[in-house]
């Protein structure tokens, strides 16, 4: 049997919270995978962590389990450091049409910015009775990025388009939604377009919009 070994790595202050997770999953999954203990030496409010940014991570186990325990935690510091959140204002009649039928478009902007295989990743966007037009956008950069751009291009794509108004009679209108608002989904994703039906208590033409 191996002897146990002990090791200090040093670890950023600012990605510990990271490193040991929510409710400590991440720090108890590395204990677990590997039979080692973790131990951070400081807390991020001490004196020493302050001027030097840094924790000391302290790691008991066999040599090969300590390499394979950092190569995890720097893992997890590396994608840490390329987690960023941005938020940009958008017209709240783009939310919509960024959301999509049912949720499509919004799971194709992910797909499409490599969102599948990322887990630490959250799209914000404002319900319909909030009053805020800021979306924010959190993940890797790339990705962050690359989701900026397809919802800058859907807006750009809608300050080219052109909408159309309809005068259907009020008792027609619930039909252009269908039940569950199938109808209405099913139309706006065979044809592109943004389809705005008033609301029960209100009057007005149907709007389309593409």
């Amino acid at each position: 049997m191996e002897n146990v070994h002990k090791v200090i790595m040093q670890v950023p202050a600012e990605h510990v919270p990271r490193v040991i997770g929510k409710n400590g999953d991440n720090i108890n999954d590395i204990r677990a995978e590997y039979g080692v203990e973790l131990d951070f030496l400081q807390k991020n409010s001490d004196e020493s962590a302050k001027d030097s940014g840094m924790v000391d991570l302290e790691i008991t186990g066999t040599r090969s389990a300590i390499k394979e325990a950092q190569a995890k935690v720097e893992e997890i510091v590396k994608d840490a450091a390329d987690f960023t959140t941005e938020s940009i204002t958008v017209d709240r009649k783009y939310h919509r049409v960024i959301v999509g039928a049912g949720g499509n478009k919004l799971r194709e902007i992910i797909s499409n910015a490599g969102g599948d295989d990322i887990r630490s990743k959250s799209i914000d966007i404002p319900n319909a009775n909030q009053e805020s037009d800021v979306i924010t956008i959190q993940g890797p950069k790339s990705f962050v990025n690359k989701v900026i751009k397809s919802i800058n291009k859907i807006v750009e794509d809608g300050e080219n388009s052109i909408t159309k108004e309809l005068d259907v009679a009020k008792e027609r209108q619930g039909a252009i939604v269908g039940p569950g608002g199938m109808v209405r989904r099913q139309l706006e994703t065979e044809f592109n377009v943004t389809i705005q039906v008033p609301n029960k208590d209100q009057t007005g033409p149907v709007t389309v919009t593409g």
